[in-house]
């Protein structure tokens, strides 16, 4: 007869909860997501061509560069093999460069309309809110996208017969094998800063508000849903175990910047999932050694 968990449902069964009371309170109807403010930027299909070729131009530069200096992680490495501190630091420097350009185009791009960094949400009108806002909804997120991520696990495992990787990044193993402060603290700066600003601003700030002008304002839920697709998809090195939690966090920080007009809330709500993510992987590491 199979090891029962007791607390294994503990985690679905809270994002279970924090659904159905989203649900019954009405922030999740229609009519809720449609007083959110208007956020037409005029951004278009050219706009993300553009975006996404600095992307992957940046990234190539970025690669290439480490490779030159020798700081480029050899492909045949060992699977435990970490991060030197100057590698560490090279790949903070690498994630910075490669997404900054992206960052200022949008930026750019937005700011010849009147308040246009204010409606693109990239200076907050309401501050105190928004980080009440993010604090608030950090809760469901959680509970809602690590709810999914173990029920996904469950079914790799008792019904697939697949393995669940104890860490669904490649950025948590080098963390949790992390020999130095300095590498250490250059991981934690790319995981906890580096990704929630930069990633917030081109994903939710960029893609989402293209969406929305394309798709129009009545029709937001399709906008965060789409934009979430394109968010997990492009974490394609990611276990596929970890896809589910992605896309609900996507959801979530889609829905936050909807709601407020704001990317605050949802840089605010990604930086803590990364860094709750950080945490249990070292103690997980630590209670393993």
């Amino acid at each position: 007869m199979p090891d029962h968990n007791p607390f294994e449902w503990a985690l679905p069964a809270a994002g279970l909860t924090a659904l159905v009371v989203l649900a019954l309170s009405g922030c999740l109807n229609r009519s809720a997501m449609d007083a959110g403010p208007d956020r037409r930027t005029g951004l278009g299909a050219a706009d993300l061509a553009v975006a996404f070729a600095l992307w992957l131009v940046g990234a190539v530069c970025a690669q290439s560069a480490l490779n030159y200096l020798g700081l480029l992680p050899h492909a045949d490495s060992a699977p435990d093999h970490a991060l030197t501190q100057s590698q560490a630091w090279a790949m903070l420097a690498a994630v910075v460069t490669s997404q900054l350009p992206v960052v200022a185009y949008f930026a750019w791009r937005v700011s010849h309309l009147p308040t246009g960094w204010k409606r693109a949400g990239l200076v907050p009108t309401r501050p105190i809110r928004d980080v009440a806002a993010g604090l608030v909804g950090f809760v469901p997120a959680v509970a809602m996208a690590m709810g999914v991520g173990v029920v996904a696990g469950m079914i790799s495992e008792k019904l697939l017969g697949l393995p669940v990787p104890n860490v669904g990044h490649e950025m948590l193993e080098q963390l949790v094998e992390a020999d130095s402060a300095g590498t250490t603290i250059a991981l934690l700066l790319a995981a906890i800063v580096a990704a929630p600003l930069l990633e917030e601003i081109i994903f939710r700030g960029l893609v989402q508000s293209t969406l929305s002008d394309a798709l129009g304002p009545r029709r937001r839920w399709t906008v965060v849903l789409v934009a979430s697709a394109v968010f997990t998809l492009i974490h394609f090195n990611v276990p596929w175990q970890a896809q589910p939690s992605l896309f609900i966090l996507g959801i979530v920080l889609g829905w936050l910047y909807e709601r407020t007009g704001s990317l605050l809330p949802s840089m605010i709500v990604h930086a803590g999932f990364n860094g709750l993510n950080v945490a249990l992987a070292l103690a997980q590491s630590g209670s393993t050694a």
